[in-house]
């Protein structure tokens, strides 16, 4: 049997009530209230956002300001999964929307450029760590 790698720390798992959770962006620890919704869900089963209410409108400035500056190129591919739109109307996805999002790193708000949205809910799943994308590629590996 292949030994699971652990993706995630142990300490992350909650083993009580939340009442607060620490801002990716910033680092400081916020009560909840103090994250948007990132998707409301059925009762109290709803998504916030990893990063803090005044982290998301800096980010949202520096990305819109991106946006207006650098228009999404024609034909367009991610610089990480190669895909163009075309690819994604294939895969019959992205019909009525761009495929594509501005990228920025959370802690300083640099950004990187324009990749897909797929790509780049990899990246925020994986915390934007390297250590968990070293970590998922290990287990493709085996």
């Amino acid at each position: 049997m292949t030994q699971q790698l652990s993706l995630f720390s142990q300490d992350e798992v909650p083993t009580e009530e939340v009442l607060s959770k620490c801002c990716v962006a910033c680092g400081e620890d916020k009560p909840l209230s103090d994250f948007p919704m990132l998707r409301r869900g059925i009762g109290e089963r709803n998504t916030l956002r990893s990063v803090c209410k005044e982290c998301h409108s800096k980010a949202v400035a520096v990305v819109g300001d991106y946006r207006k500056k650098n228009p999404l190129p024609q034909d367009h591919c991610c610089p990480l999964c190669g895909r163009d739109e075309k690819a994604f109307h294939r895969e019959g996805r992205y019909r009525t929307q761009s495929p594509f999002s501005v990228d920025h790193n959370p802690e300083t708000l640099k950004v990187r450029g324009w990749i897909c949205n797929p790509c780049n809910s990899s990246m925020g799943l994986a915390k934007h760590s390297i250590d968990v994308l070293k970590n998922m590629i290990d287990y493709l590996k085996a």
